[in-house]
């Protein structure tokens, strides 16, 4: 298919060619096409601008069909050519919240936010630090659980468990245990 595109003048132009027929594709829905359509411009493709470009669409194209792994690498690409898209930021991050990396999410959608200020977007950010500070305190809480569970496991063979003992703070911030049989 690259073959299509090729010409020793200006292979730029037959990638744009090849970008506007993966548009095209893209438009009406046929996704696997449109990557097809953009891999092909990509291996024609000369400018760093029109690379990143047609990363990022591939990346769009990816997206729709979930190849969410697809979609992170080609936007990692088009950044490394440009790191100032925007576009790429928030497609990175859409798939990075798709696959719970709220964290990479997060930095994508503050580094976009810096270059292109946008509330809703703002607003997307504070909801996804929400979520992850739920999903830590939940990951927190499930594992003191495991801890009191194994705590009580092993005490149990002395007979007493983890509820037997006090914790308290001292004026110093240290802590004193104490054992109530």
């Amino acid at each position: 298919m690259a073959e299509e595109f090729v010409d020793a003048h200006d292979p730029d132009a037959h990638a744009r060619d090849g970008k506007e027929e993966g548009n095209a594709y893209f438009r009406s829905g046929a996704y696997e096409e449109a990557a097809t359509a953009y891999t092909a411009a990509l291996e024609v493709a000369e400018s760093s601008e029109l690379r990143a470009a047609l990363f990022a669409n591939r990346a769009a194209s990816y997206g729709k069909l979930e190849k969410r792994e697809n979609v992170v690498a080609d936007c990692t690409a088009a950044l490394e050519l440009d790191p100032a898209y925007v576009k790429a930021l928030v497609r990175r991050a859409h798939a990075y919240e798709a696959d719970e990396k709220l964290e990479e999410a997060i930095a994508d959608l503050k580094k976009a936010d810096e270059l292109a200020p946008s509330p809703p977007r703002r607003r997307h950010i504070l909801d996804l630090e929400k979520r992850r500070e739920t999903r830590d305190q939940q990951l927190r809480d499930e594992a003191l659980g495991k801890l009191k569970d194994l705590g009580n496991s092993v005490l149990g063979h002395f007979g007493m468990s983890l509820d037997s003992f006090a914790m308290e703070q001292t004026e110093g911030g240290g802590y004193n245990i104490s054992y109530k049989p």
